[in-house]
């Protein structure tokens, strides 16, 4: 071999292994743009997710801030704008929470021995949480002490509503049995026949303020309930209205709204 011809092999080699090292090169670029991509997709479905999980929670907190407002209005007597112990002790179910001394001075923050709407609706998720821990060992306790399964379906509820007028006034059972509520109050005749229990979920105000979805089909669902019960419609109503004005749920809720 003379020296040309082993200077053009050893160039032929070098050209063959840049290309193979550009061939590499290429596909590692490949990979980490596949990588990014990936990661864009990735980091970009889990802000969605979080976006989509404060919208919901926006609009829980303006449900609640509705009731409040609500709830409120129909508690305050001589209309000053401040509920006091005499206030809340003569009102609904409503306030039942705060008829508790203990949480009626932890609510009252300037101590005047009144709550404003203001320091209500700033206690409101520790309300509902504390309301709903409650409901949650209320329950337990009623399974700890039955003999029959301890789990409870629709047919189940229906041969027992008693245990279902229970159930319906229980944000905590309502809101992880859905379906099982669901099966209940959507079969008309099992209504019409156990109206204490059907009265329980309609008074449940907790619940209906923050599933206007159900609230709305039970509305339209037994618009002759509304009639004979007074208090229970002038929520409706008012509920009804509130949700139109909403930008979101007059939306989501259009076809069941009247």
């Amino acid at each position: 071999m003379n020296t040309n011809q082993s200077n053009t092999q050893t160039y032929q080699l070098t050209e063959k292994e840049a290309m193979k090292l550009s061939d590499s090169q290429q596909i590692s670029a490949l990979l980490t743009t596949l990588v990014v991509i990936l990661c864009i997709i990735i980091f970009s479905n889990v802000a969605i997710a979080n976006n989509g999980d404060k919208d919901k929670d926006k609009t829980k907190l303006d449900l609640l801030s509705w009731y409040n407002d609500y709830r409120f209005s129909q508690a305050d007597a001589n209309k000053d704008g401040f509920l006091d112990k005499k206030e809340i002790n003569r009102s609904s179910k409503d306030w039942t929470f705060y008829k508790d001394d203990r949480y009626f001075r932890r609510a009252d923050r300037n101590i005047d021995n009144k709550l404003s709407k203001m320091e209500a609706l700033l206690k409101i998720r520790f309300e509902t949480q504390v309301r709903q821990t409650g409901d949650k060992m209320r329950y337990t306790g009623v399974r700890n002490a039955d003999s029959t399964p301890k789990t409870y379906s629709a047919a189940d509820l229906k041969d027992n509503p008693n245990l279902a007028r229970q159930l319906f006034a229980s944000d905590w059972w309502l809101e992880n049995n859905a379906e099982t509520a669901q099966q209940l109050y959507t079969d008309k005749d099992w209504v019409k026949n156990n109206s204490n229990a059907f009265d329980a979920l309609m008074s449940n105000r907790n619940w209906l303020a923050v599933n206007p979805k159900a609230a709305l089909s039970l509305y339209n669902a037994h618009p002759t309930y509304l009639k004979s019960h007074k208090e229970v419609a002038n929520f409706a109503s008012s509920q009804q209205t509130f949700i139109k004005k909403h930008p979101k749920l007059s939306k989501e809720l259009q076809s069941q709204l009247r």
